[in-house]
């Protein structure tokens, strides 16, 4: 039937396949059928750009292999791929696709079995429907007749484009808004053109020489003692997944206070903030920074450390503790290849790493059952928390230290089956339908984790053995799409000035102890630095970074990025002296630590065979 149509019809269909085709990319990495019409609007030359870019990699493929129906088909797949693919990452991490998350497929795993039945169900309609299209489309294209010479030039056409997206590709997606630094949103750049020119995706960091080593950090190494005592107390850290502090904004805009508990306990320990470096997902990079002591401000802002670029031994809390005679444990109630945790702590130097695969099962621990419930799938911190006892209260020689990362406040906010308390927003700002619905669902599920914060608390008092314990948050929750939420709450005023951008990067963070007095603070730390502040309390012995790290947080680094720094509450962006001489500190901590040559560190800190490592599945 489609011999019939016209020449004039036939040709129309090949010249909209093109715009066709970032239109589904768009609805699929969005879920909405009128995302592609949102970017021409909104920003029609970034249209445009996504359109001429895959246009010329479908004229690449056409002139490699001349095989028309093949490689429309091929491109079809790939615009399907791209469109769920950055839809998979933005609803986990927050951001974009890139192209090294074609190197952690295992990932993408992890997300498809947490995907929702909603979820499945509109993105099957969607792309049951642009098949037909498409099918419809490709079959009734006319044959393209490709001389040697326009081969050739589709060839080199692409060279050309792929020389550009890699030399200045990452570029070309950060605009400078109010003074700072920021990654276009993938609603301004279009999700194909994101991906794109973010092929060249490499680290800055550069290892120090000897003599800098000597010349600049050994000074401060003698300057920084440590004071060591002789009690080892069980350490306790527990990274509490999208915990912030919603009253910032004013209790009068709740119904009741969310966090009763934490609010009190402000009052009686060490309580700060905590600068991380995500927003809104990236719970993974929050993590590396406080568990490592390193900044993530030197790799891409979209990759995962661990998983992008974790492919030896590290030093880490974990391997600190154990050179002091502690066991090291980790406990995440999801699954252990995510983020390629399972190999990122072996080379951490951690004994155990207790994933979903252990946690779920229900013979694994002897436990009341009322804590079985879980959040869409995801265990409840009140839950997760009876494991960390469980796993407390196992009779050892050595003193233990536990790493926690919890998953009840994770997207969809859902309430835990049977919750009746209850939390919603009363102000006026937040007005969207949506966003109120599940910032009401966040509110009362952060409630069901201050409960559960203050029966562990109330456990750890009782305990005759000394403890210490650092909570904190890994990021603040994802309300929508691209953050607005939190300008109509009346957070901030906007997403773009170094103020603001630093507000929203700010979680609630304490340090408890059943034992010593451990200080009190209101101040801001920036995250790499917190583990220092930590060691520092227990008093056991550090390698010479830490100690570095020590005095930078006594220096009352409040943030460190790669735009700005904020110290003692005061902003200088990255051109100015002071930015410069701490991020100097920074580069060559990091570079010796995490680079090849290593002159910094005199003692083995680094747990090169973790062959005792244990991670049941």
């Amino acid at each position: 039937m489609f011999k019939n149509k016209s020449e004039k019809f036939q040709i129309m269909l090949l010249v909209i396949y093109f715009p066709i085709s970032i239109f589904t990319i768009e609805m699929l990495a969005h879920l909405n059928f009128f995302s592609g019409f949102n970017l021409l609007l909104k920003n029609p030359f970034a249209f445009l750009l996504n359109t001429v870019l895959f246009a010329t990699i479908t004229y690449f493929f056409l002139a490699l292999f001349k095989k028309q129906t093949l490689v429309f088909t091929l491109m079809t797949v790939i615009s399907f791929l791209i469109g769920l693919g950055t839809k998979l990452k933005i609803d986990f991490r927050g951001v974009g696709l890139n192209i090294l998350d074609f190197l952690v497929i295992q990932e993408a795993g992890g997300m498809i079995n947490n995907l929702s039945t909603s979820f499945i169900i509109t993105a099957s309609i969607m792309v049951l429907i642009l098949t037909i299209l498409f099918v419809y489309i490709i079959g009734n294209m006319p044959k393209i007749m490709l001389s040697s010479k326009i081969r050739r030039n589709g060839i080199l056409a692409f060279i050309l484009v792929s020389l550009f997206l890699y030399f200045l590709g990452p570029y070309t997606v950060t605009i400078k808004s109010a003074g700072i630094k920021r990654k276009l949103y993938i609603e301004e750049s279009g999700s194909l053109y994101y991906f794109a020119a973010q092929i060249k995706n490499t680290t800055s960091l550069k290892s120090p020489s000897e003599e800098e080593v000597t010349n600049v950090l050994r000074p401060i190494i003698e300057a920084s003692p440590i004071k060591e005592d002789t009690i080892k107390p069980d350490i306790l850290i527990i990274q509490s997944e999208s915990f912030t502090d919603p009253t910032l904004i004013g209790m009068e805009n709740f119904s009741a206070d969310p966090l009763p508990y934490f609010h009190s306990l402000q009052k009686v320990t060490n309580s700060f903030g905590l600068s991380v470096p995500s927003f809104a997902g990236g719970t993974a990079n929050t993590e590396f920074e406080v568990v490592t002591g390193m900044s993530t401000m030197f790799f891409p802002s979209d990759a995962t450390v661990y998983a992008n670029y974790m492919t030896k031994p590290t030093i880490s809390i974990g391997s600190i503790l154990k050179n002091n005679g502690y066991t090291a444990s980790l406990l995440h109630p999801f699954h252990s290849t995510f983020y390629s945790r399972d190999n990122a702590y072996k080379l951490l130097g951690f004994d155990k790493f207790y994933g979903l695969e252990y946690l779920a099962d229900f013979k694994s621990v002897d436990i009341d059952t009322r804590y079985w419930d879980s959040v869409d799938d995801y265990m409840t911190d009140s839950m997760l928390y009876q494991h960390v006892i469980k796993e407390l209260e196992q009779e050892t020689d050595e003193s233990k230290f536990i790493l926690t990362l919890s998953m009840q406040n994770h997207t969809p906010f859902v309430v835990p089956e049977g919750y009746e308390d209850r939390i919603t927003y009363t102000g006026d700002g937040l007005t969207n339908d949506v966003a109120v619905r599940k910032y009401n669902a966040y509110l009362s599920s952060l409630k069901a984790s201050d409960d559960a914060l203050s029966d562990l608390i109330s456990y750890l008092s009782k305990r005759e053995k000394p403890t210490i314990v650092l909570f904190y948050g890994d990021h603040y929750p994802k309300v929508n799409q691209n953050g607005n939420a939190y300008i109509d709450l009346g957070l901030v005023s906007d997403l773009s000035s170094p103020e603001n951008d630093y507000i929203t990067h700010v979680t609630p963070a304490f340090i408890w102890s059943n034992y010593k007095d451990v200080g009190k603070s209101d101040r801001v730390i920036d995250g790499s630095l917190v583990s220092a502040k930590l060691l520092a309390l227990t008093g056991v012995e550090v390698p010479n970074y830490m100690k570095i790290n020590n005095y930078l947080e006594s220096l009352n680094i409040n943030s460190m990025t790669n735009a700005y720094i904020v110290m003692n509450n005061q902003f200088y962006n990255n051109v100015t002296e002071e930015y410069k001489q701490i991020y100097q500190l920074y580069s060559m901590i990091n570079g010796d630590i995490l680079g090849d040559d290593k002159f910094l560190e005199t003692k083995e800190w680094f747990i090169k065979e973790n062959e005792n490592y244990i991670n049941p599945k």
